[in-house]
């Protein structure tokens, strides 16, 4: 929705360029900022359209999770290491 409302109030901007008694130089300066912040609207709506995902601010996607193994997770009740009873007769 950000974008829409940017590129509706540059398509504003644009229109009225004309008629706002500017400088030659200042509308052509004026012109190049506006083609250029399209562009840059362009390409974020390419980009999202693909699919690309949005890097967090640590710079690290969604998939790059850390690693963490659970040793309770579908294992039989016998074989499940976490809950192993030691032998008080043995002595090590």
């Amino acid at each position: 929705m950000r974008n829409a409302n940017t590129i509706l109030s540059l398509g504003i901007l644009l229109a009225l360029l004309p008629f706002l008694g500017l400088p030659g130089a200042w509308k052509n300066l004026l012109l190049v900022a506006f083609g250029f912040i399209f562009c840059l609207i362009a390409l974020s709506l390419y980009r999202r359209e693909l699919g690309y995902p949005k890097q967090k601010e640590t710079g690290q996607n969604e998939d790059s999770k850390p690693f963490v193994e659970n040793l309770d997770a579908g294992l039989p009740e016998e074989k499940n290491f976490s809950k192993i009873s030691h032998d008080k007769s043995a002595k090590v």
